[in-house]
């Protein structure tokens, strides 16, 4: 199990920044409770939603491990969204590398297709992979959300051999 607390700050109406703490969990048992690491995460959306044919963002993220012989990565997403009324398509390219001599590249994918099927519901389907390691899933998910409060559940199933079996994903969010 992954543990994520994220604390989020828009500089802007386009740029924000975040600061998440990471923790992993094995079995389920307290004991194996431990804390991971960092991430400095930052986001420039480049124009209001309609604005251009898609609608860009540039996602950067530093991640620091807390085994501090691990190296640090580096993350960029150029992501791509586009609303069809209550339809939106969503792609995200990722590059992700260690941050050292000859540290490893990875090269991936995330794709989407949601419906709102009320302002506060919407439900659609998720595609992700990793071309340098050759793992592909796919999978449904749904979100609920109010003006304070919001919920996002899913799950991807591997599609070949080199994919885990299953990866679910819940995300919480509070507004202050």
């Amino acid at each position: 199990w992954k543990h994520w607390f994220e604390l989020e700050y828009g500089l802007t109406d386009r740029f924000d920044v975040a600061l998440y703490q990471m923790f992993s969990q094995s079995n389920g048992t307290a004991a194996s409770f431990s804390y991971d690491g960092l991430k400095l995460r930052t986001r420039y959306r480049f124009a209001e939603r309609g604005e251009y044919a898609v609608d860009p963002l540039l996602y950067v993220e530093w991640i620091r491990n807390s085994n501090l012989a691990a190296p640090n990565i580096a993350e960029v997403k150029l992501i791509a969204a586009k609303d069809f009324g209550r339809l939106n398509i969503s792609v995200n390219y990722i590059l992700e590398a260690e941050l050292q001599r000859r540290g490893v590249v990875e090269h991936e994918y995330s794709a989407g297709v949601a419906y709102e099927f009320l302002p506060a519901f919407k439900a659609g389907l998720e595609a992700k992979g990793n071309f340098t390691g050759g793992k592909y899933y796919a999978g449904p998910v749904i979100s609920w959300a109010n003006p304070k409060f919001w919920l996002s559940i899913g799950a991807v199933a591997g599609v070949n051999a080199k994919s885990d079996d299953v990866q679910a994903r819940s995300l919480i969010g509070v507004h202050f």
